[in-house]
């Protein structure tokens, strides 16, 4: 007699479901908006945004908690506090990730935002050729390697 189990794995982690910003492009001046939804199991956790510029080397830019039902509450991020323009000093194309404060290794969702300090377009634009491939980290990998 042969007997089948059925194993459910349930990830230990809490889950992102969405992510993204206000808006595509942001120079200095604007504020960049960011919302997003945790499932409800992990709601009322700390959360913050990881930003990993054109260059490469990532930073915390902005922290918040996730209410009752799982909305992420994050305070604008206003790109003219001296603090904020030192990290967002390089024209291009910018990563953000919502991160547990808990589990700053989680790999949830991301969304990626144009960045200009002086306002001239960032080219490619990200509004011109954000689709949902684009969410594939393979694909950005790859656009940001052809865009040096």
């Amino acid at each position: 007699m042969i007997f089948l189990a059925l194993v459910l794995v349930i990830p230990a982690h809490a889950t992102v479901i969405e992510f993204s910003t206000d808006k595509t492009s942001y120079k200095k001046g604007d504020q960049i908006i960011f919302s997003g939804k945790t499932d409800i199991a992990h709601a009322n956790k700390m959360v913050s945004v990881k930003v990993t510029p054109p260059q490469g080397k990532s930073f915390l830019l902005m922290g918040g908690i996730t209410d009752g039902n799982g909305l992420v509450e994050i305070k604008p991020v206003d790109t003219t506090q001296s603090k904020i323009i030192s990290k967002l000093s390089v024209k291009g194309i910018y990563n953000a990730s919502l991160i547990y404060d808990e589990d700053p290794k989680y790999q949830g969702k991301w969304t990626i935002f144009d960045y200009s300090p002086d306002g001239s377009q960032v080219s490619p634009s990200r509004s011109e050729e954000h689709t949902s491939e684009l969410q594939s980290p393979c694909n950005l990998v790859c656009r940001l390697l052809l865009e040096k």
